[in-house]
């Protein structure tokens, strides 16, 4: 039996080779905000490097992420660590709001276009549907760990924003991740 050549264990190599999810890069910070586009700087908090924004007072701000993943894709999940700073105030009076949409705390929403709802912190997808958000609470001052499921029907071109209200104080955002959903 003849060894296989080159190009045949390439070729096998490829065949075989399992399609990686595209994860997110530098979802900890530890590049600073390499990858991330926005406001912010990155600090070390706690012995961690996290991303700190100081609120515009009247209006949202986001930190993006463009994310390519395979075909394949079809769900994913978005988990973030977030913490409002203890003096932060949601400014209930910023012409940035959205007033006809009316989107509840903690639901999924799609929209064509980009609005801000009232919610103290939301992420939101870009994708060739349009966009999609999942809204928020935060209690001031205690990191609270949020989870975003969205649908996805092509996954070649997503941007991934992280929303920062209106108002005044910090928030810092911490451990980002994307994962896929096999369903």
């Amino acid at each position: 039996m003849k060894p296989p050549t080159l190009p045949t264990i390439v070729a096998t190599l490829l065949l075989t080779a399992p399609i990686t999810f595209a994860q997110l890069d530098n979802g900890n910070f530890a590049e600073g905000k390499n990858k991330w586009r926005g406001p912010g700087k990155v600090e070390k908090v706690e012995g961690q490097d996290v991303l700190v924004v100081s609120l515009s007072k009247n209006n949202f701000q986001d930190v993006t992420q463009s994310l390519k993943m395979p075909g394949t894709v079809k769900r994913i999940k978005v988990t973030v660590e977030v913490q409002a700073s203890a003096d932060y105030v949601f400014n209930e009076k910023s012409r940035d709001i959205s007033d006809k949409v009316d989107f509840g705390i903690g639901g999924n929403y799609s929209w064509t276009s980009v609005v801000h709802p009232k919610s103290d912190f939301h992420i939101r997808l870009k994708d060739t549907d349009g966009f999609k958000y999942k809204l928020m609470k935060l209690p001031p001052g205690a990191w609270t760990t949020f989870t975003a499921e969205f649908g996805i029907k092509k996954p070649s071109s997503l941007e991934l924003n992280l929303v920062f209200p209106p108002g005044d104080g910090k928030m810092m955002v911490r451990n980002v991740k994307v994962e896929e959903i096999k369903e």
